[in-house]
């Protein structure tokens, strides 16, 4: 027997309401309302504070991806999000570390942001023992991966170049940069290319520290910006339940 495709829906219970979304081969649960708009610290504390978990990449791909699928094109809980993505931008918990050689992408929980820096040898040695996955290098535990420099470019792509972007990859996973990639073919929605903002690290230049955002240019074109050296108060994230 086939088994029934997975769909987004909203669930409420009693005055709480959850966006369920495919994820992982299964359905993850976020909370609505979204926290913010606020910096990245203030975002991630407010979902902290609500007793939820902060989104990975892959997560808030899945989420972003879902609410433009024809299922809930017309609920206004996922309306919410493709507002956010035009009118402000979603917060990717990442720590990204730019260097020379490429970039450093470790998920960030607890929403730490650029208050701790990253130390590039403690990185490499969290790499050890990992795999290379289409360019990418993954930790043992899949939670680090790091991006060589020429796995990834700047600027303005086309939708395959989106998905299979070696920062793509490292701040979303494989399927959530494929789910980046299929979003931005949707011409409804995005009549220009998808763009990539990074940071270019001259050779033996310093490493430079970011946060990610997500969201659309000019209101017709995706973006995924790993550029993010300041705490804008523009951001917003949904909580994932426990």
């Amino acid at each position: 027997m086939a088994k029934t495709q997975l769909k987004p829906q909203v669930e409420r219970i009693g005055q709480n309401t959850r966006l369920l979304t495919p994820y992982n081969r299964g359905l993850i649960a976020f909370a609505h309302p979204l926290a913010g708009p606020n910096t990245y610290r203030e975002v991630g504390a407010q979902i902290l504070k609500q007793k939820q978990l902060i989104p990975t990449g892959g997560q808030t791909a899945s989420l972003i991806h879902a609410s433009y699928t024809p299922e809930v094109e017309n609920k206004p809980e996922f309306e919410n999000v493709r507002q956010t993505m035009r009118n402000r931008y979603f917060w990717v918990f990442n720590g990204n570390l730019w260097t020379s050689k490429g970039v450093y992408v470790l998920p960030d929980d607890k929403a730490i942001g650029l208050s701790k820096p990253l130390n590039q040898k403690t990185l490499e040695k969290m790499l050890k023992g990992g795999k290379d996955v289409k360019g990418v290098r993954f930790s043992s535990d899949k939670r680090l991966r790091f991006a060589p420099k020429g796995s990834y470019k700047d600027g303005e792509q086309t939708s395959e170049e989106f998905a299979k972007n070696g920062f793509m990859i490292a701040s979303n996973g494989i399927d959530g940069a494929e789910k980046y990639g299929e979003l931005s073919f949707n011409k409804k929605y995005f009549k220009f290319n998808p763009r990539i903002w990074i940071v270019n690290v001259a050779e033996n230049g310093e490493t430079i520290q970011t946060v990610s955002a997500v969201g659309v240019y000019l209101g017709d074109g995706l973006f995924f910006g790993g550029d993010c050296h300041v705490d804008y108060r523009d951001g917003c994230a949904f909580g994932v339940l426990k």
